[in-house]
């Protein structure tokens, strides 16, 4: 014996609607070979952290650099005889500032 049609199953003649092959909506099927995605994920995300790593190494080095730079012209700035024309202020990076000697006219 056969069920009885569904609203939905039926045409508005009465007579039986073909059934779409297609899932109902929000259904979601998994991918055949979602191992693959989880691998190029894994890949890209590792490449990216290794470029940004190599990035933050440039970064530090360039750093160091520029405080070495910063030793050497405040060691040279303050090393100047008192009658060279210096700017009256300079700034450490971590220390207060400091107010060079400005010539008397």
């Amino acid at each position: 014996m056969q069920r009885p049609l569904r609203r939905s199953e039926r045409s508005t003649a009465g007579e039986p609607v073909a059934r779409s092959r297609c899932r109902p909506v929000g259904t979601v099927k998994a991918p055949h070979n979602s191992t693959s995605i989880h691998t190029r994920y894994t890949e890209q995300l590792t490449a990216d952290l290794e470029a940004d790593r190599a990035e933050q190494a440039s970064i530090a080095a360039r750093l160091e650099q520029l405080r070495t730079e910063e030793k050497w012209l405040i060691t040279t700035l303050d090393s100047m005889p008192p009658s060279a024309p210096v700017s009256s202020m300079v700034a450490g990076s971590d220390e207060a500032v400091q107010e060079a000697a400005v010539p008397q006219p």
